[in-house]
């Protein structure tokens, strides 16, 4: 049996095309999934005799994560200086107008600012999540 890829990193077994690419971390889990799958063809159903993933990993250095900057006081004054929250025309959330509308254009960064949240977090709330303090 010829061993694909043998010899060679994960790195350069992969895609020339980048969009096509799988992160090392996604490469991991992929196989970390199909190991236990092995593992039980072997130990629970008795389809195979030997686990050929048994002892092998994918091995992948951790990218250092992006570091959060907290936003400055300059940029949250110009950023609720805006027209979104100023006054802006009916059609256009960034020209300076009468309308401040109260929707999701304008609660969204006003909850993220003062909980904390991400904005994946934010976007996954439903209306029964929220409690509501007082009468």
């Amino acid at each position: 049996m010829r061993r694909l890829g043998s010899g060679q990193s994960f790195s350069a077994r992969q895609t020339e095309v980048a969009a096509e690419r799988v992160s090392p971390r996604t490469a991991s889990k992929n196989f970390d999934w199909v190991k236990g799958f092995l593992k039980w063809a072997r130990d629970e159903a008795g389809h195979i005799e030997t686990d050929p993933s048994a002892g092998t990993k994918v091995k992948f250095s951790k990218a250092k994560t992006a570091v959060a900057h907290a936003a400055t006081k300059e940029t949250l004054t110009a950023f609720f200086s805006s027209p979104l929250f100023q006054g802006h025309q009916n059609d256009a959330l960034h020209k300076p107008g009468l309308l401040v509308a109260r929707g999701q254009h304008y609660w969204f960064p006003i909850i993220l600012l003062f909980t904390g949240m991400r904005t994946g977090e934010l976007a996954q709330v439903v209306r029964k999540d929220i409690l509501l303090d007082g009468p």
